[in-house]
């Protein structure tokens, strides 16, 4: 990923009033609703500073899917610990808290390289702090996996990603049986530990 140039001070309250706006015109509308004019009479400020603070739009962007995956990275840390490895690891993939501002960022990925890119970078990073945490966790409990951590967690993140964005458009066709396999299969891993 090429490193753009940040302008501004970091810790700049304007730069803050930025970052928080955007995020909250994603949240709220949609990243194809964000412009600098928008970003800019939401934050309070002239629109002309954002060109300050940032390069381009694309690195604001940036700068509001960061702060987002730092946020995600804690909750994970704090999950990695948990005595329950297994149930905690599906409990933080089913957090819907951030489901539409995550889809937000992958509708944009389709059409931002930097954005894509920094998913890609980040989504490898949260999938192998899982992978090895659940790898100890297994190895503690001397539990042999059916399946090999790394597809454990894959599943885990696909198949919650899949029931959370098919709930949010009404469907739920399969949702409980799914449900109910997840439960099985993590009471077997729940061994571990």
């Amino acid at each position: 990923m090429a490193a753009t140039k940040k302008l501004g001070a970091e810790s700049s309250a304007s730069r803050g009033a930025f970052v928080e706006a955007t995020e909250q015109l994603i949240r709220e509308e949609g990243w194809a609703a964000v412009t600098a004019r928008r970003v800019a009479e939401r934050a309070g400020l002239k629109f002309q500073l954002i060109y300050y603070y940032f390069n381009s739009l694309d690195d604001l962007f940036l700068e509001v899917f960061e702060r987002g995956v730092e946020q995600h990275l804690e909750r994970l840390r704090a999950v990695i610990d948990a005595e329950d490895l297994p149930r905690a690891l599906w409990a933080y993939s089913n957090d819907s808290r951030d489901n539409r501002f995550t889809l937000e960022f992958m509708a944009m990925a389709n059409h931002k390289q930097v954005i894509r890119e920094a998913i890609a970078k980040y989504a490898e990073r949260i999938r192998a702090m899982q992978t090895q945490a659940l790898e100890r966790y297994l190895q503690g409990g001397g539990v042999e996996p059916s399946l090999p951590p790394v597809v454990t967690t894959f599943l885990m993140t696909g198949i919650s990603r899949a029931l959370s964005l098919e709930s949010s458009l009404g469907i739920g066709g399969g949702h409980a049986e799914t449900q109910a396999l997840v439960e099985a299969w993590l009471e077997h891993l729940g061994g571990g530990g």
